[in-house]
């Protein structure tokens, strides 16, 4: 029993969803054209993950690049990558805590284009 139980647990764990793995996946594939790798990540990183996992790295993830200087195509690729209702609900927190980090990831490159997409969900 014991055994089943472990064997269950790390099945699962083994397909958690971690910022380091999202970033290492992206600059893996960095070279490909932005709609490719979304793509991608939506089909073999995201496909039958739990919406709560990818909520929470969104969240981990706008944390660490809102404050970065380099990289940030990766927080781009992964946001325009999950469902809108999580990227949705990710910038409505944004919104309602701190309008600055919402206008400094506007002027990321690519930033608008992801605020674009939800500008009909939310009001800013």
């Amino acid at each position: 029993a014991v055994g089943s139980q472990f064997f269950t647990y790390y099945k699962n764990f083994s397909k958690a969803l971690t910022i380091k793995r999202v970033e290492e996946y992206i600059l893996q594939h960095i070279e490909l054209k932005r709609k490719e790798i979304v793509a991608k990540i939506q089909s073999e990183l995201l496909s039958e993950r739990p919406k709560i996992w990818i909520s929470e790295v969104a969240e981990r993830l706008f944390e660490k690049y809102i404050k970065a200087k380099k990289n940030r195509e990766i927080l781009i690729v992964f946001l325009d990558s999950i469902p809108l209702e999580i990227l949705a609900s990710l910038f409505e927190g944004v919104r309602a805590s701190s309008k600055d980090r919402l206008a400094k990831f506007a002027l990321f490159e690519g930033g608008k284009e992801i605020i674009d997409k939800i500008a009909d969900k939310i009001k800013f």
